[in-house]
Formats: structure tokens, sequence, C-alpha cells
């Protein structure tokens, strides 16, 4: 039996409603026009989009906030020290608001060098008053070892970004001890030299860091389907490891005959993180790279199923050899249009 191909695009439900109405649609993004003109739409449950991502490949969470992002994270680089419990720390900037304190997540990749030390240097000296240790992990996030205050619920960086942090604070019997921590690090960031620097440069400071994606790792049982995961995703990364799905490259070269699951993008950048041009040029690169290429393999045989997955808009997409016989589809059609 041929592969199925399972593309998993962020806001694809929103970006493609709006973007192949314009008339340039069909030159612009030729892959996608089709792909959309032919496949059926789907209206499905929302849910937090690694949770998402986990249940195409058989592994269930049982809630929004159980993925371990950090225990995943930290699993590609230490497969040996299984049962410490990790948080992730993520460099964030608050701003006043009538509703309070906004959270904005500050982009990692922006961070220099010479400043990602610097906050490492901070991390470290307030971990080692506090008897806790502090790692880099390799997506621009901090890992702290949260073992003897880990009996607490956080929500994740991607669930609170633009929102008023009071809504979502950490709970549960650890909470208290983190939001004294947590507050140390802020009075120290609140005049420290890199932000003196940043706001030179004309960029947002760092405010302080959220803290989140604790849980400790599954076990390491096998995923109910066979599968293969090409992400450039750190958490994703160490879930396929822990849970034995292949993993290669990241090109539609890379699939092998298994059902394939492919995470085109980051999954907690939102399009109005964005530039107009980034995006098109983000969209364009997966039209070239993936939806044109696979709608060749399809049309030959070489792909059973092609699908396109929003992992947290409720939407989905799947296109099967035949349908690309259906000459009456020529526009593309929506889920929440049907």
């Amino acid at each position: 039996m041929s592969p199925v191909l399972k593309l998993i695009v962020p806001e694809s439900a929103s970006l493609l409603s709006t973007l192949l109405t314009d008339p340039r649609a069909t030159e612009t993004l030729p892959g996608f026009y089709r792909y959309c003109s032919k496949a059926a739409g789907s209206v499905v449950r929302t849910e937090d989009p690694y949770c998402n991502v986990a249940r195409q490949l058989g592994l269930m969470f049982h809630s929004d906030d159980a993925f371990p992002h950090a225990a995943y994270s930290r699993y590609v680089t230490d497969r040996q020290s299984t049962a410490a419990v990790w948080l992730k720390l993520s460099p964030v900037q608050y701003t006043s608001a009538s509703s309070g304190l906004i959270l904005h997540q500050i982009d990692p990749n922006q961070l220099s060098q010479e400043e990602i030390d610097q906050l490492t240097d901070l991390l470290q000296t307030v971990a080692v008053e506090s008897k806790i240790s502090v790692e880099t992990s390799a997506d621009g996030a901090w890992l702290v070892n949260a073992e003897q205050h880990s009996s607490i619920e956080t929500i994740p960086l991607y669930g609170v970004r633009d929102k008023p942090v009071a809504l979502h604070l950490p709970a549960g019997q650890g909470a208290t001890f983190w939001a004294r921590w947590l507050a140390e690090c802020e009075m120290i960031l609140h005049d420290h030299v890199l932000n003196r620097e940043r706001e030179n440069r004309g960029l947002p400071p760092v405010s302080g860091f959220w803290l989140w994606g604790g849980g400790p790792l599954p076990d390491a049982t096998p995923t109910a389907l066979p599968a293969q995961l090409l992400t450039t995703d750190l958490a994703l990364q160490g879930m396929a490891l822990r849970h034995g799905v292949g993993t290669a490259g990241f090109h539609l070269s890379d699939m092998d005959t298994n059902t394939t699951l492919v995470v085109a993008a980051d999954l907690t950048l939102t399009a109005s993180q964005r530039s107009a041009e980034d995006l098109m040029q983000w969209l364009t690169w997966l039209d070239e790279e993936w939806l044109r290429p696979a709608l060749q393999m399809l049309a030959r045989g070489r792909l059973s199923s092609l699908q396109l997955i929003d992992p947290a808009g409720g939407a989905a997409w799947r296109l099967n050899r035949i349908d690309l016989k259906k000459f009456w589809r020529t526009r593309p059609a929506f889920p929440n249009r049907i």
C-alpha cells in the first residue's frame, strides 16, 4: 500500500481561506489552490497543537497541558536521565494594559549569543541559591530541574502569548516557590545591562521568563501506527525518539514507505508574528517543496492519500487519488464554509 503523507500547517484554515480567494492565487500558490479545490475538508476538534501531532501518531495526552515539552526536549541529548522532572523557561516581555500585564513571546532566534550567555549566567546564579539546576536547551529556551517542586500545573507559552498573565499563572503546591523564584529573576532583569543594550538597539526588553512544559517523561511505548516524523521541533524530535518513530531529514525525498507525518512549521508561531513578506515566502516554500511534488506523487500512485491538517484550528483536508479526477471541483473549499 502506498504511504499517506500528512502535512501539518499551523493556521492553515484561516490563512488559506484568505489567500486562495485572491485571483492571483493560481499563480502564487498553485499547489495549495489545486489541493484545496479537489480535497474534502472537514471540521475537527480543536486541541493543543502538540497533543494533536501526538494523536496523529497514536499517542494520547489527556489534557492540553499534559505534553511534556521539557522532558521530550531534553531526551534528544540525554536518553539516560529519564526519571528527572524538568520545566522549560522561555524569555518573555510584559507590557501594561487595562486588563493587567500582557505577556509577549521573545523570539529566541533574535537573541544574540552574548545575550543568551548573560541570561544563562543570571538563571544559574538564582538557581544555585535555590538549589536547583538550569541547562540551556537547543531550541533557545532553558530547562530547570523541578524535582523538589514538581507539583505544579502550567499553561504552555503559546497558550498565554499576548494574553493577561494573571489569568494563566501556574497553580499547584509548587506554584509559590516558582513565583518567588521567577520574581527574583525579574528584579535582576529590571535594570540589567542586557536590557539597557537592547533598548539602545530598539529591541523589546526581556522582562522575565515563562515557566511551562513540565511533566514526567512518558513510558517508551511504541506508537500504534507505523510512522515517520520529519520535524525541526526539538520536543517533537524527542517524542519520536522516545516512542520509536522514525526520523529523517526534512524533505519529501526523506519519506519512507510507512505512513508519514510531516510537521511543516513551528507549531507555536502564529501568522501575526510573521511579516507579510515572511509569511508569503514560507507558504511559497511549502507550495513548491511539498504540495506540488506531493500532488504529482499522488497522481502517479506513489501516495494513497495527501492530508493537510491545521493542528489547533479545527480543520483538516483529505485528498485521495480518485479525487483528482473530480473535474467539477474547480474552486477551493474550506471547512468553515462547508
